[in-house]
């Protein structure tokens, strides 16, 4: 390598005056014309990393707040379950020996009904009284099918709580013999003459789009992928089954609850 270079300057020396200047513009030229394009190209990538960050941003973000309302919408739903007379009625029997259960129970079971008529999305609606082992349930499928009975109290003990108050979420496979992802309300149901007094539980299981669209981003030939995570960094849905459930750590860097940051490729 040594002997080139010594040979290429030896070339230079042995060049007229004319030569040496034209080899020399030549020389200033071509790294002038690959500097140019070095800066061109970089700016461009930088142009078009910055507009892809924005549009993934306001994707998140659209998506985030669609699910914050449908949250909303599902939180009023359960609010106006818990605190409905003939469901507060139904919670206060202790067995079903009373004379009143049965019409209590039948009313209470109407307003089940009619809220499910209300709402496609909704697979089946459930109130648990806690006083005895009993229970309203309104589905599209028999309790053999959707294993209401079997999962409800595991599912709930293991599913996380809403930003305020006392409900639960969970977007998982628990029921339907785990063939079938769906977001699952767990709301517990207090007294309403004493607050402090836990009746029973409200169990709602729902076939949400948003959730379910981000579970098989996979199938649309997309080149990105959009993770739904909890607060403590919990994935719940992704394209690939493996990552689903999965931990991630990053979670920590966020300022509280809100913020976005870039590692390892990814846009939180």
């Amino acid at each position: 390598m040594q002997k080139k270079i010594q040979k290429l300057i030896t070339f230079y020396y042995n060049q007229t005056f004319d030569r040496k200047m034209r080899l020399f513009l030549s020389v200033v030229i071509l790294l002038t014309t690959t500097i140019i394009l070095l800066v061109s190209t970089w700016s461009s990538v930088s142009a078009i990393t910055r507009q892809s960050r924005q549009m993934a941003e306001e994707q998140i973000t659209t998506l985030g707040n669609s699910f914050v309302s449908e949250l909303g919408t599902y939180k009023t739903m359960a609010i106006a379950l818990q605190i409905n007379s003939s469901i507060q009625e139904y919670l206060r029997f202790e067995n079903k020996t009373d004379d009143a259960y049965s019409g209590t129970a039948t009313e209470a079971f109407q307003i089940i009904n009619n809220t499910m008529n209300m709402n496609d999305e909704i697979n089946f609606i459930a109130v648990v009284n806690n006083k005895f082992s009993d229970f309203l349930y309104k589905g599209d499928v028999s309790l053999s099918i959707s294993d209401f009975a079997a999962v409800y109290d595991g599912d709930f003990q293991s599913a996380m709580l809403a930003s305020t108050g006392t409900m639960r979420l969970n977007f998982n496979n628990a029921y339907y013999s785990g063939e079938k992802y769906t977001l699952n309300i767990y709301q517990p149901i207090y007294s309403t003459t004493n607050m402090i007094r836990e009746e029973g539980l409200l169990v709602i299981n729902i076939d949400n789009n948003l959730l379910n669209q981000l579970n098989v981003r996979d199938e649309r030939d997309l080149k990105s992928d959009i993770y739904l995570m909890d607060v403590s960094g919990k994935v719940l849905t992704a394209s690939k089954r493996h990552e689903r459930d999965a931990i991630v750590e990053n979670i920590k860097y966020f300022d509280k609850e809100k913020g976005s940051f870039s590692r390892s490729g990814y846009l939180y």
